[in-house]
């Protein structure tokens, strides 16, 4: 089995308590949730700030699935990181 840890591209923002018990010996990481599908409003940031897994671009309103939504997206399709 090898480590989930290698697994998780650093580049994506993860809660340090998620990173830390990622991949950790005897740690039982049952789920993981992405804080938001799409880029959207935020009320401290507006629109600056994107958070989505899939990208929005406002003024067309096309979505593109990020890197990350890929990644989330594995995970979905094999039920976990192997």
């Amino acid at each position: 089995m090898t480590s989930p840890r290698a697994t998780l591209p650093s580049r994506f923002a993860v809660s340090p308590p998620v990173k830390s018990a990622w991949g950790a010996d005897g740690v039982k990481l049952r789920g993981y949730f992405c804080w938001s599908l799409l880029d959207n409003f935020e009320w401290s940031y507006g629109y600056s700030k994107r958070f989505g897994i899939v990208h929005v671009d406002y003024p067309t309103q096309q979505r593109t699935v990020k890197a990350s939504g890929r990644f989330y997206g594995n995970i979905a399709k094999r039920n976990g990181l192997e």
